[in-house]
């Protein structure tokens, strides 16, 4: 055979095999299921995420994978409680009860909360854990509060207070796009404030470990003599010490406006609408069609590392990919 009939062989075989249409349905169905969790990885690893948001966005993918249709997960040759089951024994391995506590004393993700009960049940909430929502924040308190049982029971009593409170008539309602830690420092209420001063504190914690290592150990990771030895080389000594310039400098928002977290909280909105209009809520791809922002416009929230990219080139080319633990965002249309 001759080396252009080869060739020819090949470009029949290239274009019967990436031409044919099931491969690229099912590459856009894995794209449909995987893109959540790929946003919900990038801004978790950001320096904007609060402790609430973790468990906001394991509810967020879990949402996810009982909104998509079945046609998408027979494509992918999934079972949809499988997917289910893998999002709460990973759950498991991360989350808290202080990570719940955090999340239930949230204000942003009040409505959320509420949607999702209304939507599939309060049981939904709890992600395959045995123990309710309520009792994990209980719980949190009472380690909280250590060997004093005065402020055990005050926490716990404050605590029923909250829930019980309708946050449309609160203060929580109109500054709820504030980082939670600044909400919960302004509240003066007596019937809150043994609460309120435990949460400033609870809501003040790193997001995950990564955001505890940038904020801690980074200055002596970079500048320590075994790190310098280490790197030999005088870029890689520029491009760390450029980093930790970037880290030292970074100013953290007071407010939460970012499109992905916007509109996780929103979740649940529509089918609440639904509902209370007489009107079935929707299913399957209705829901993901039915966003106030579209899922194109999910920004990775910005990151103190862009300080690096005149050293590593230019990335506008890259598509979405994940690698080595980290989410590149394509700046392609």
């Amino acid at each position: 055979m001759t080396r252009t009939s080869k060739t020819s062989r090949s470009k029949m075989i290239w274009k019967t095999r990436y031409s044919h249409t099931s491969l690229w349905a099912g590459t856009g169905a894995l794209e449909k299921v995987l893109k959540p969790l790929c946003s919900s990885i990038g801004y978790l690893e950001g320096d904007e995420a609060t402790l609430s948001a973790v468990y906001a966005c394991f509810l967020f993918i879990a949402h996810h994978l009982k909104s998509v249709s079945d046609s998408t997960l027979e494509g992918l040759g999934v079972d949809r409680l499988s997917m289910l089951d893998f999002v709460h024994v990973r759950l498991k391995t991360i989350v808290s009860s202080v990570h719940v506590l955090a999340f239930v004393t949230d204000p942003l993700f009040y409505d959320m909360r509420l949607n999702l009960a209304r939507r599939y049940g309060q049981e939904f909430l709890n992600l395959g854990s045995e123990v309710g929502l309520f009792t994990q924040c209980r719980d949190a308190l009472e380690r909280i509060a250590g060997n004093d049982d005065e402020l055990r029971a005050i926490l716990a009593e404050q605590f029923a207070y909250f829930l019980a409170m309708r946050m449309e008539q609160t203060l929580f309602a109109n500054v709820k796009h504030f980082k939670p830690w600044l909400i919960w420092a302004q509240v003066d209420d007596a019937n809150l404030c043994h609460l309120a001063r435990v949460l400033v504190q609870v809501h003040s914690n790193p997001s995950s470990a990564v955001g505890g290592e940038r904020n801690h150990k980074t200055n002596s990771r970079v500048h320590s003599k075994q790190r310098i030895r280490l790197g030999e080389e005088r870029c890689q000594r520029q491009v760390a010490i450029a980093f930790n310039a970037g880290q030292l400098e970074r100013v953290l928002q007071k407010r939460r406006e970012e499109p992905f977290l916007i509109h996780i909280a929103n979740i649940g909105s529509e089918c609440a609408e639904g509902i209370s209009s007489g009107n079935p809520p929707a299913t399957g791809d209705d829901l993901e069609d039915a966003s106030d922002v579209p899922e194109d416009e999910f920004r990775i929230v910005e990151d103190p590392s862009c300080i690096l990219d005149q050293y590593l080139g230019d990335v506008d080319d890259v598509e979405e990919i994940i690698g080595q633990g980290v989410v590149y965002r394509s700046q392609m249309t």
